[in-house]
C-alpha cells in the first residue's frame, strides 16, 4: 500500500494529469528501485502544480514517492560552491541551489548533510560514510562520487524531472580521474561551521581553465540509451531517468580515452591558464 492515494493528481501536463501512483510506477519501470544507493538531480518540471497543493506539500509528496522505491540509502546533492565564492559553510545552515527538493531534504532531522564546503550531499536513510569526505578533493579522490564509485553497493543516478544532459555532475569525477588536460585541480581555502564551531579547510576542486567551456558530445544521450546505460522514461512535460554508476563510470572511461577533449570547447590561440574568478559559481 501506497503512503499517499495512487490517484492523487500532482501536475497537469500538456498531454496528461501526472499522478502519484504515475510517479511511483515510472520510477519502478526504469528500475530505480534495482539498487542500494540511489542519487537524485530533480527539477520539478512535470507541468503545471495541482491547485490547492501548497509548496511545501509538494515538496513532501514527491519526496514520500521516492521513499516507495525502498532504495535503502538515498542521496540528494546540496552543493553550495562556499569555497569557490568565499564564502563560509556552514553544514547546518548553508542553502543549496540545486533545487527545491534539494533544499527540502537538507532541511530534515533525519537527513544527514556532509562538511563538503563546495560539493556537499544530504542523506537520507542507511549512512555507510556517505555523509563524509574522506580526502582532500571534493570532486575526486576521497569525495563522494569517489565513495560511491569505490563500494560495493550498487549505486545508481536518477535524474528526477532533468535528464543526464543537464546535471551528470559523476561525468566531473571520471574527468578528474583521467586528468583531462583542459581541467586543473585549484585549491580553495575557507571557513567550516560545524555544530556551531568554526574551523579553517583546504579542499581542491578539478576546475576549467580559463575560456574552456564544458560541453557534451551531441549524442551523448543518445549512446547512453542504446548502451543500456540509462533507462527514460517521459513523465508529464519532463521525463525520470536512471543511470547505472558502474556502466556509466565505462563509457564516460572510454569516451575520455578515445578524445580526451570530448567534454570541453578550447579558446582558439589562448594559452591556458589558472585565472579563476570567484563568485557566482554554482557548477563547475
Amino acid at each position: 500500500m501506497m503512503l499517499h492515494d495512487e490517484n492523487k493528481v500532482l501536475f497537469h501536463g500538456q498531454h496528461e494529469n501526472v499522478t502519484y501512483g504515475k510517479i511511483v510506477s515510472a520510477m519502478k519501470e526504469i528500475g530505480a528501485d534495482q539498487c542500494d544507493v540511489l542519487f537524485v538531480h530533480s527539477e520539478i518540471s512535470f507541468g503545471m502544480l495541482e491547485k490547492g497543493i501548497r509548496r511545501n506539500e509538494i515538496k513532501e509528496l514527491l519526496l514520500d514517492a521516492i521513499k516507495e522505491l525502498n532504495v535503502k540509502t538515498l542521496i540528494f546533492p546540496t552543493f553550495t560552491f562556499s569555497f569557490c565564492n568565499q564564502q563560509v559553510y556552514d553544514r547546518e545552515k548553508s542553502p543549496t541551489a540545486m533545487g527545491m527538493l534539494p533544499e527540502y531534504v537538507r532541511k530534515r532531522p533525519d537527513a544527514v548533510r556532509s562538511d563538503d564546503p563546495i560539493l556537499s550531499v544530504a542523506v537520507l536513510g542507511e549512512q555507510e560514510g556517505f555523509d563524509k569526505m574522506v580526502g582532500s578533493s571534493s570532486c575526486g579522490k576521497g569525495g563522494i562520487f569517489h565513495i560511491l564509485h569505490q563500494t560495493d553497493k550498487k549505486v545508481k543516478f536518477m535524474f528526477f524531472g532533468t535528464s543526464p544532459l543537464m546535471c551528470f555532475t559523476y561525468l566531473h569525477y571520471v574527468e578528474e580521474c583521467f586528468k583531462v588536460p583542459y581541467r586543473y585541480s585549484r585549491k580553495f581555502k575557507g571557513t567550516i561551521i560545524e555544530d556551531g564551531i568554526k574551523k579553517e579547510k583546504e579542499i581542491d576542486l578539478y576546475v576549467r581553465y580559463k575560456g574552456v567551456t564544458a560541453t557534451l558530445p551531441p549524442n551523448f544521450m543518445q549512446e547512453l540509451v542504446q548502451r543500456d546505460i540509462v533507462e527514460v522514461t517521459n513523465v508529464g512535460d519532463s521525463q525520470i531517468s536512471v543511470a547505472d554508476e558502474k556502466l556509466s563510470y565505462e563509457y564516460i572511461s572510454k569516451m575520455l580515452k578515445e578524445n580526451p577533449y570530448i567534454c570541453a570547447i578550447m579558446p582558439e590561440g589562448e594559452t591556458l591558464t589558472e585565472e579563476y574568478i570567484y563568485g557566482d559559481v554554482t557548477t563547475m
